[in-house]
């Protein structure tokens, strides 16, 4: 036997353990897998966290609607605040944070890939120039609605089987739509209508409405997005379309109320807090002589207390400014070419003439 000295056998050691060789990737137990990202160590992570919600039918459904379209999943530090992301388009990747427990990242890959199956079924993907804000608020409310109502229903099956952490992780910032699913098998609801209750109850938290509001309404028209559309109209998105893309279970659409109940403001609109951002986004546009204020007519407003404008600030932040350098570029180049209306021009559609005899 030849002798070594400590270090270097304490250093051959630690290369070894941190090192991805001899780690093996188990497979994943999906129809089509998804594509990996990363080291053994992080792909095998990743494969424990897929085999996990697997043990779900409806989890296993969830998860093979969007490996099916070639999303690719990975691992990344995304900060202290993001616990992860679907990115649709040609990117196709869900991401999910290195810095959460394996419990939550049970939950997130669930929430991501919801979307991915989202988007695959022709859900709208991001900010679309294409749509009118008062077609893509409730249509992006109900996806996030959705997402966190499948993390939970898919938890809840997991809990069946003796995982029980992954709902316990899903509870802290949803417990109203966790009581609301229980409530509902309790009383003797069918698992559509559960599901319905559970969906529901993600709009009972003002705070957090007000703050999606902030990403689907303020940072677009804070830089001027909406200008990117060259035809100076939007298309039409009906609600019910919304439902059935979005509320799937098991092959059909488990949307179990009236459509009319996401029509109501608190559902389909912006608070006061947001509607007041955005009626001084219409001012600053019109000092740069443009008249944006037919893009945001037609949206529905809900009151909201001043306490509430409080909570949303202290855990949100603050708004953010009505209008970026990028977005007055944006909208004073779209005014040029007559998408965006000049203040005191009698109508869009003269706007497109003089724009199309150009």
């Amino acid at each position: 036997m030849t002798d070594k000295s400590i270090s270097q056998v304490f250093q051959k050691t630690t290369k070894t353990e941190n090192s991805s060789e001899g780690i093996k990737v188990p497979e994943q137990n999906l129809k089509t897998p998804f594509v990996l990202r990363g080291s053994n160590a992080e792909k095998k992570e990743l494969t424990d966290l897929i085999n996990r919600v697997a043990k779900s039918e409806f989890g296993k459904e969830i998860l093979e609607d969007a490996s099916s379209q070639g999303y690719a999943l990975r691992l990344e530090d995304l900060g202290g605040i993001t616990m992860g992301t679907c990115r649709g388009g040609m990117v196709k990747e869900i991401v999910i944070s290195t810095r959460e427990s394996s419990d939550m990242s049970v939950v997130t890959l669930i929430h991501e890939a919801r979307h991915a199956g989202q988007m695959g079924r022709g859900a709208i993907d991001g900010y679309s120039e294409d749509y009118s804000f008062k077609t893509q608020m409730p249509h992006k409310r109900l996806m996030e609605a959705d997402a966190v109502a499948s993390s939970i229903v898919v938890a809840s099956e997991l809990a069946k089987q003796e995982d029980v952490l992954p709902l316990k992780q899903a509870s802290y910032n949803y417990e109203n739509m966790l009581q609301a699913h229980k409530d509902a098998l309790g009383a003797g609801k069918s698992e559509k209508e559960a599901f319905t209750v559970c969906a529901l109850g993600w709009y009972d938290n003002m705070a957090r409405k007000m703050a999606y509001e902030e990403d689907h309404i303020m940072i677009p028209m804070r830089e001027g997005y909406y200008a990117m559309n060259d035809r100076g109209s939007f298309k039409s998105y009906p609600l019910q379309k919304s439902v059935d893309t979005i509320c799937t279970y098991n092959g059909e659409t488990y949307f179990s109320e009236p459509i009319s109940v996401l029509k109501m403001p608190e559902r389909a609109g912006v608070s006061s807090y947001t509607n007041g951002w955005v009626e001084r986004h219409v001012k600053a546009c019109q000092k740069i002589g443009a008249d944006v204020s037919s893009i945001v007519s037609g949206l529905p407003v809900y009151q909201v207390p001043e306490f509430m404008v409080q909570a949303k600030e202290k855990k949100y932040g603050k708004a953010p400014t009505v209008l970026s350098a990028a977005g007055r570029d944006e909208i004073s180049t779209a005014k040029e070419y007559g998408t965006i209306k000049s203040v005191n021009t009698v109508s869009l559609a003269a706007a497109q003439r003089r724009a199309a005899s150009r």
